[in-house]
């Protein structure tokens, strides 16, 4: 793959992570860069962003790993975008786009340091970012339930709690994309046979 294509790939993964976090509700203004833009970043190990909610003081940090990534820069990495950025732990979001899948030593680097500093992490491959999954005609709209609409969903089906629901896991690719976290119910709207809609909801586990 040469340079230019490599290039073309940022740019269009750049186009979807915008659509993912303005599902999201975030200021997606900063990711509207160039080429040029892109090569001068990502030459000096700095193709990263920070953004801000629209309605909230929560804020997503998003960089991208396009090297060889070892368990011990991992770790340096994610500590020092937390450090840089004042990441707190509970009003931020880490994305990190990776080239290359990291194995299960760098998994297990996340995932101490989410179980240590309490960060939302999550890792995409850049390959899985060049489409919008949300738009295929197969995938139904999900939606993300607010603490009074879970409440409500739990009293009208008389749960004795959420964890009743059928589950979906957060590396599913549709709960990746819309940041959801363990804990979390979505709503899932289908089509049904007699033309209306059918709804049904997820734990995230």
């Amino acid at each position: 793959m040469n340079k230019m294509n490599h290039q073309n790939e940022i740019h269009q993964s750049l186009v979807i992570v915008t659509e993912m976090l303005n599902d999201r509700g975030f200021n997606t203004e900063k990711l509207s860069i160039n080429h040029d833009t892109i090569k001068i970043l990502e030459k000096n190990n700095k193709l990263e962003f920070i953004l801000d909610k629209n309605d909230s003081d929560e804020i997503c940090c998003i960089k991208y790993m396009m090297q060889k990534i070892r368990p011990t820069y991992m770790k340096q990495t994610l500590e020092e975008l937390i450090e840089n950025y004042k990441l707190d732990s509970k009003n931020s979001t880490i994305i990190l786009i990776l080239k290359e899948s990291p194995g299960q030593t760098v998994d297990k680097v996340v995932n101490a340091t989410i179980i240590q500093k309490g960060n939302f992490i999550q890792l995409f491959l850049l390959k899985n970012l060049l489409f919008n999954i949300t738009k295929h005609i197969a995938v139904p709209k999900h939606t993300i339930l607010n603490n009074m609409e879970v409440e409500n969903l739990i009293k009208n089906f008389k749960l004795k709690s959420k964890q009743q629901l059928p589950v979906i896991l957060k590396t599913d690719p549709i709960a990746k994309y819309h940041g959801m976290r363990v804990g979390d119910i979505c709503e899932i709207e289908r089509a049904s046979i007699t033309g209306g809609e059918y709804k049904s909801y997820r734990f995230c586990r």
